[in-house]
C-alpha cells in the first residue's frame, strides 16, 4: 500500500456469552497525497482573507517617495504620500487628485490591501499643536495644511500624539519644508484594518 492509504482497526464489541471477538480491518484511500496534503494544510493555517501574504501593509517608517508633480494645488503630493505609508511604487499607486473623487479613490485603493482610511476634518481654528488630532493613538497618518510654497494646500506623512497634536514624518517634496504651522490644519487621514473594525 502507498502513503495515501490508511489502515484503521476496529474492534467490535465483546460478547461475554459466546466469548466472539469481531475485528475489522477498514482500508480507505486518501483523496490528497501526504505531500499535497501538507501543502494544504499550510495554505488552510495561513488563510487569511484580511491580510493575505505578500500584500502591502501600513508602515510606521514611510518609505522615501517623493512627488514628480508640483503644480500648484493639483500635484501629487496625495499620490505619494499614500505610496511612501504602504511602501507601494509610484507607478503602482493612482493619482488620486485626478479622480473623480480622491477620498474614495484612496478608499478603494487600500481596501485591496485589507485597509480602509478614515478622513477626519479639524477644527478651522485650530492651531498646529493644539489637542485637534482626537485619535487617542499614535498612528501614521497624512495630514493636509497649507503649503509653505504658495498660498495652496499640501499634505505630508505625520504622526498623531497620544497628547493631541501631530509630529511630522516625512515631506513628499524635495524641500522636505513640510507645512506652514502658522495656518490651520485641514483634516488628516489614517488607516486602519478593516478586520479591527468588525
Amino acid at each position: 500500500f502507498g502513503p495515501s492509504t490508511i489502515f484503521v482497526l476496529a474492534c467490535g464489541h465483546v460478547n461475554p456469552t459466546k466469548r466472539i471477538v469481531f475485528v475489522g480491518l477498514l482500508t480507505a484511500s486518501l483523496s490528497l497525497s501526504l505531500p499535497n496534503f501538507k501543502k494544504h494544510n499550510e495554505l488552510a493555517m495561513n488563510k487569511d482573507h484580511n491580510n493575505p501574504p505578500n500584500l502591502p501593509r501600513l508602515h510606521d517608517d514611510p518609505a522615501p517617495t517623493y512627488q514628480t508633480d508640483f503644480s500648484p494645488g493639483s500635484g501629487n503630493a496625495l499620490q505619494a504620500c499614500v505610496a511612501a505609508l504602504f511602501h507601494v511604487p509610484m507607478e503602482d499607486t493612482p493619482n488620486f487628485v485626478t479622480l473623480h473623487s480622491y477620498e474614495q479613490g484612496i478608499q478603494d485603493f487600500v481596501a485591496t490591501f485589507g485597509y480602509t482610511a478614515v478622513k477626519r476634518k479639524l477644527s478651522d481654528t485650530a492651531i498646529s499643536d493644539n489637542n485637534n488630532n482626537r485619535t487617542s493613538q499614535q498612528t501614521s497618518c497624512i495630514l493636509r495644511g497649507k503649503s509653505p510654497r504658495g498660498d495652496f494646500g499640501h499634505v505630508i506623512v505625520a504622526r498623531c500624539r497620544e497628547t493631541g497634536g501631530f509630529d511630522f514624518v516625512w515631506d513628499p517634496h524635495p524641500n522636505s519644508t513640510f507645512l506652514d504651522e502658522s495656518e490651520p490644519y485641514g483634516w488628516y487621514m489614517t488607516f486602519e484594518k478593516i478586520d479591527k473594525l468588525q
